[in-house]
């Protein structure tokens, strides 16, 4: 089918090509002309009568519209099917613009077209006049596929307006900076993110150096991460800097530093990203601060005091570090705790904090390592001068006086002082250790006391062994050298062993068991026992956990909590966070305290106890009637279960007054509601006269002993399922 009518040609008027000088010269008709030569010409080619009308084309034009040879042969170029058609100067009809082309004798011009089933291709096209003679000039168009290059062109203004939305929409800082000659530097541009963070305008960054925006100690610092990347050595780089911003505060930037090199002329572009991050860094600060400062004083704690003796051992190497180790202990503190209450407490406590950090200043590190004990690192000091030290804080102390209810309170405090140069194995731990000991020998004195750590006596001895198994539970409880036993309690009313006491081991490097006995009091001495009671809880609570699903019968499981866990204010929420992440029935995982430990804590062994009944965890009295005011106690404690003290039961069936005993503590428990556990039960007569005393449970060697709670574990699932056979 004809895109339009023919126009009909003059019979002596054959095709026109273009010679390779531009000049439009006629040649021979078609049937004369060299096809080949016609049809070899990659452009395609129009050559167009008076009119406008074509007369000739090749095969490369009519695959470029689209469109038959023999269909474009006589059709005016108004329907050539092209469906957009515009010059580079004007946009006017294709007829219009050709006959004004035409007869301006204008010698060529372009323009650009798009095929009809290629709308996305471009064409370039050019048009010469031909000249006729005598007889109106027609002309010959040329064009060629430019659709790669146009295409390229598009997408690079496409890419480069999504990336000035990017720019200018992005949520941190950018800054593009001009580096010329001799590394100077100016601003170009720079994102609305980056005005917020600097805090000026775009007028005021635009045109000024960066640099000028940076503390003056810390323009340069990036100077040869710079040169690597101009180098091609890295491909980009981050940097902290702080800056400086209007009202002359301070800002931590971090930022991420690359480059953009021009093609052309070679010249470089930095891309700087920016963060401020001012605020996560005070929040780093912080934590730092939390890590190596006591939160009620401010004052280093122990984790950094004994980091700073290491450093003062280790810059002594290989011979002895000089200077002396002076640890102050308040007297009766906890009586003024109870007394006054412990917000006035805390308020001594940082008052006396005040009062060293004034007196040694920058001069000597002043830490607080425990409740009421505070520790000061004196450099280069010799005996005579760290007695003399001592001595003057002990003064401090006792002339520090504050008010309570109109009555005026005044202090006193125990000093031990240790020669670092005085110790065989010194560490920082060490150091603390033997301070410790001479500070319990002036307490033992009396009230404003000082005592010198004195190598080689008994003291010394108990404390080196002491210090030996502390280091041993340290690393058992960094690593895997803790163990979980369990031994039965038997309630003598059902013969069930529903409920476990946890007890815990330590297992030495050959592979030997070690009680408790060997390693918990030097646990307690030196502050670690609390750490030993949280792994215990864990690990209880994932205990409790795997045999969840599991088809064996529930059991109840007791953790002994120490003396310095029931006074530890972080503990309750330390068992609550526990039954969460395991998910555990709290009803199953009980707790044990002294009796001791609830008399000489008594707000403190209330409060744990409150908290632990809300949560539904059962709680034990242990050691009942060791003291004479176990039924005042029992009688203001929330607890459970009483257990009464073993020395009442080891020799049960030949006492009648342990009978007796065993008998009125299981009255007073009845009548408050407790239950009662019975400790050492060795043998069977004893098992069977605490059930005639009414006593609920019974615990011993005569039930069972403490086993590996793997091994209870594996032998409760062989006994499940030989009796479902």
């Amino acid at each position: 089918m004809r895109l339009s009518p023919p126009h009909h040609t003059s019979p002596d008027r054959g095709p026109y090509a273009v010679a390779p000088d531009g000049a439009a010269r006629e040649i021979a008709a078609p049937e004369r002309h060299d096809h080949a030569v016609f049809a070899a010409i990659g452009a395609g080619v129009l050559v167009l009568d008076p009119r406008g009308a074509v007369t000739a084309c090749n095969e490369a034009a009519a695959r470029m519209l689209g469109v038959a040879r023999a269909e474009l042969v006589g059709t005016p170029i108004d329907a050539l099917p092209w469906t957009e058609l515009r010059s580079a100067a004007e946009e006017r009809e294709p007829a219009a613009w050709l006959a004004s082309a035409i007869a301006s004798a204008q010698a060529d011009a372009l323009l650009g077209f798009r095929a009809p089933g290629r709308p996305a291709a471009w064409h370039a096209v050019s048009v010469r006049r031909l000249d006729r003679g005598d007889e109106p000039p027609g002309a010959v168009l040329s064009f060629a596929d430019v659709t790669g290059p146009v295409e390229r062109d598009e997408a690079d203004r496409a890419a480069a307006a999504r990336f000035r939305g990017a720019f200018l929409r992005a949520p941190i800082g950018m800054a593009i900076t001009a580096v010329g000659p001799a590394g100077v530097r100016r601003l170009i541009q720079v994102n609305p993110a980056m005005c917020r963070i600097a805090g000026r305008t775009e007028e005021q960054l635009i045109g000024s150096d960066p640099d000028a925006l940076l503390h003056p100690d810390d323009a340069a610092i990036d100077a040869a991460q710079w040169q690597r990347l101009v180098d091609g050595a890295l491909d980009a780089y981050e940097v902290t800097k702080r800056a400086v911003r209007p009202d002359g505060s301070i800002a931590w930037w971090l930022l991420d530093v690359s480059l953009m090199r021009d093609a052309r002329d070679g010249s470089v572009q930095r891309i700087t990203q920016v963060q401020d991050i001012t605020a996560r860094r005070r929040f780093e600060d912080r934590l730092r601060r939390l890590a190596d400062e006591d939160a009620l004083t401010g004052l280093l704690n122990r984790h950094r005091l004994v980091s700073e003796i290491e450093l003062r051992i280790e810059a002594a190497s290989p011979h002895r570090p000089e200077g002396a180790l002076l640890l102050v202990g308040l007297d009766h503190f906890r009586h003024v705790n109870d007394s006054v209450g412990l917000a006035l407490g805390d308020a001594l406590l940082v008052a006396v904090a005040a009062a060293l950090r004034e007196r040694f200043g920058t001069a000597a590190p002043v830490a607080r390592v425990a409740g009421d004990q505070f520790a000061v690192l004196l450099d280069g000091c010799d005996p005579a001068a760290a007695r003399a030290t001592g001595e003057q804080v002990l003064a401090l102390v006792r002339r520090h006086a504050t008010v309570v209810g109109g009555a005026t309170l005044r202090l006193t405090a125990g000093a031990g002082l240790v020669m670092l140069d005085a110790l065989g194995d010194v560490t920082g731990e060490a150091a603390l250790a033997a301070a410790c000991v001479a500070l319990y020998e002036a307490k033992d004195a009396g009230p404003s006391r000082l005592a010198v750590y004195r190598p080689g006596t008994t003291r010394h001895d108990e404390t080196r062994d002491a210090l030996a198994w502390l280091e041993r539970a340290r690393h058992a409880l960094a690593g895997s050298g803790l163990e979980l036993y369990l031994q039965p309690i038997l309630d003598l009313r059902s013969g069930d062993t529903s409920h476990c006491e946890v007890l815990l081991r330590m297992r030495t490097p050959d592979g030997g068991i070690v009680g408790p006995g060997a390693f918990l009091p030097a646990a307690e001495r030196f502050g670690l026992i609390t750490e030993i009671d949280r792994w215990v809880i864990r690990h209880t609570a994932d205990l409790l956990a795997s045999l969840e699903g599991t088809g064996l019968p529930r059991r109840v499981l007791a953790v002994n909590l120490s003396a310095s866990s029931v006074t530890d204010p972080g503990m309750p929420g330390f068992i609550e966070g526990e039954i969460k992440r395991t998910g555990v029935d709290p009803t199953l995982l009980s707790f044990e305290i002294t009796e001791t430990a609830a008399i000489a804590n008594v707000s403190d062994a209330q409060a744990l106890a409150s908290r632990l009944a809300r949560l539904g965890c059962p709680l034990a009295l242990d050691d009942f009637g060791a003291g004479f005011s176990s039924f005042s106690y029992v009688k203001h404690l929330p607890v459970d279960i009483v257990k009464i003290d073993g020395d009442f039961v080891h020799d049960l069936p030949r006492s009648p007054r342990d009978q007796l005993m065993v008998r009125s503590l299981v009255d007073v428990a009845g009548g408050l509601g407790k239950e009662t556990i019975a400790e050492f039960a060795e043998d069977d007569e004893t098992l069977e006269l605490l059930g005639e005393l009414g006593v609920d449970y019974a615990q011993g060697d005569a039930v069972g002993v403490p086993e590996p709670a793997r091994a209870v574990l594996e032998r409760w699932a062989r006994e499940e399922t030989a009796a479902a056979a």
